[in-house]
């Protein structure tokens, strides 16, 4: 979630989680399924990036029961079990989760997140180092140029900030 990566990011994650676990109550008392599966993936998120593997399984929840509500998802929803995984210190489980993203905005046109997701998949493979095949800092700057652009095209400030903090230490300094 792009909440994760301002100022204070830990208050955000306990932020989200206290929200998610009120809106899940609220939701399931009231029946309010498409809002009950955005609690599961926000709590879930906050789990995830706290360090607990029990995130996962309500982001996949939430996944499910938006699936269920509203016959589809959201990138947003799949991006969100990608940084679960990455939080958790599985990046190549992330890239997965990130190439079902890619498939998704192609079969649905919606790009609106299409940058946070090449800025994810460079935080991935970044983090799996070179010795993966298409990963390490140059695999990872070509990603966060492909997230600075699209940023960039859609104008949209706050992940476009998010790309070229990232792709800035790894320009090679000649």
């Amino acid at each position: 979630m792009v909440v994760d990566q301002r100022e204070g990011e830990g208050d955000a994650a306990v932020g989200a989680r206290d929200l998610g676990a009120e809106t899940i109550e609220v939701s399931r008392r009231y029946g309010f399924s498409v809002w009950a599966a955005a609690g599961d993936m926000a709590h879930g998120w906050a789990l995830a990036r706290g360090g607990e593997a029990r995130g996962i399984g309500l982001l996949e929840s939430g996944i499910a029961g938006m699936r269920q509500a509203i016959g589809g998802i959201s990138v947003v929803f799949l991006s969100a079990l990608a940084e679960g995984w990455r939080h958790l210190g599985e990046p190549g489980k992330a890239l997965a989760v990130l190439a079902d993203c890619h498939r998704e905005v192609e079969r649905t046109g919606d790009g609106h997140y299409l940058a946070e997701l090449h800025r994810l998949e460079g935080e991935c493979r970044l983090e799996m180092g070179a010795s993966y095949p298409e990963s390490g800092p140059t695999a990872a700057r070509r990603c966060f140029e492909a997230a600075l652009a699209v940023s960039r095209r859609q104008q949209a400030r706050t992940l476009e900030k998010l790309a070229r903090e990232r792709r800035v230490p790894l320009i090679p300094i000649l």
